[in-house]
């Protein structure tokens, strides 16, 4: 993720950086320090009056891979949109604990963007729309598209750990990209958001899994390295909102939900979900703690109102602010012009892992005519490009 993040971006421009000196006057194009607004402020379901935004998914900031960027920025900067409710908050937990539920009723009470954890579908979707797995007919059975069907059927996944990891590696960019669009959206209307499972999270399934020997060390290095570059380069979440509930609760929420695949599933076992446990709580949370707010809930009950309640209460009182010589919310404490880079290098970065997916295609199936071509520029699937520019 650090190129895509850092592309074009001189390095005493990245987040986390100073361009101010002391004793030195700020010059026009570089005014003092944005300073984030300390509390969020609830709505109840009401709108927010938020400034008018960017439209960044019809204009989007990608488009400025030229020297010409600096002045582009210039014309339109987030600083105007930023305000109060302009938080990133990021809900993480066990396989259903309920993270959704909780999640669409927290961005409602602020009205924040609610993004839902990545479903199986999106990981395996092609930027064309495509699905993955419609090439499997064409690949030899070690280069299938794997999914959770598989997996939860698998009576050995660990003679699979290539495809399990592949598998992995497609939702941790899926999430990665989640990321980056969140980010950008903050930035680009001033709006908040509250994400779903994000990619800091995946850490605790690279933990399960690893406990499982079902992925390869490559793919555990890479994830280890991606995450890293994340903490090290992203933007972090304002806050950190853990649902815990003990794995009996895990297991009978799973039966009511009663879908086959994980009901009569050998691999989602009582151990894989306490190690997905014991993931968060020793490798996800902690580096979260560090910079920014953590609620962790005992989410043991269904949605506990009171509980929901206190964290839209606290949420509306605490000092989301970074202070001086503390290490909290200081990836949003820098200059304009420094997030101006940021977002537009946030825009870079979902469009290089949107398309990291053509990357990753075996070579016996980069010809189908869904992957050899951008979106709606097939002549074989009908798509009329005679005359067609964009």
């Amino acid at each position: 993720m650090a190129h895509a993040i850092s592309r074009g971006l001189p390095s005493r421009l990245k987040a986390g950086a100073s361009i101010l000196k002391k004793g030195v006057e700020c010059p026009a194009l570089c005014p003092e320090r944005w300073v984030p607004v300390a509390t969020l402020i609830p709505t109840h379901g009401a709108k927010y009056e938020y400034a008018k935004p960017w439209n960044y998914r019809k204009l989007p900031f990608n488009m400025m891979r030229s020297s010409l960027f600096p002045l582009f920025a210039l014309l339109d900067y987030p600083r105007k949109r930023l305000n109060p409710n302009s938080k990133l908050i990021i809900v993480e937990g066990n396989i259903g604990v309920g993270k959704n539920e909780f999640a669409q009723r927290l961005a409602k009470e602020f009205d924040l963007v609610y993004v839902p954890s990545v479903s199986e579908k999106q990981a395996l979707q092609h930027p064309t729309g495509f699905d993955l797995r419609d090439l499997n007919d064409a690949l030899n059975k070690d280069q299938q598209f794997y999914d959770l069907t598989k997996f939860y059927a698998d009576a050995e996944p660990s003679a699979r750990s290539m495809q399990v990891s592949f598998f992995q590696a497609l939702f941790f960019l899926k999430r990665c990209y989640n990321y980056a669009q969140s980010i950008q959206h903050i930035l680009s209307t001033g709006q908040g958001v509250v994400l779903t499972s994000s990619v800091y999270g995946d850490a605790a399934y690279t933990h399960a899994l690893k406990q499982m020997n079902v992925l390869q060390d490559p793919y555990v290095e890479f994830n280890k390295g991606g995450l890293g570059q994340m903490h090290n380069e992203a933007f972090r979440p304002h806050a950190t909102i853990y649902l815990d509930a003990p794995v009996s609760t895990i297991r009978e929420r799973i039966n009511a939900r009663n879908d086959p695949r994980e009901v009569k599933s050998a691999v989602l076992s009582d151990n894989y979900i306490q190690a997905i446990e014991d993931g968060f709580k020793t490798e996800v949370l902690p580096k979260l703690q560090s910079s920014g707010e953590l609620f962790e809930l005992d989410w043991s009950n269904n949605f506990d109102e009171n509980a929901f309640k206190e964290v839209v209460r606290e949420l509306s009182e605490l000092n989301l602010e970074h202070m001086e010589g503390e290490n909290r919310y200081k990836d949003w404490d820098i200059s304009w012009f420094q997030m101006n880079w940021q977002r537009r290098c946030y825009a870079v970065m979902a469009d290089d892992l949107i398309n990291s997916h053509s990357t990753m295609i075996p070579e016996q199936a980069s010809e189908h005519p869904a992957i050899s071509y951008a979106k709606g520029w097939s002549p074989e699937l009908g798509n009329k490009v005679s005359f067609k520019l964009w």
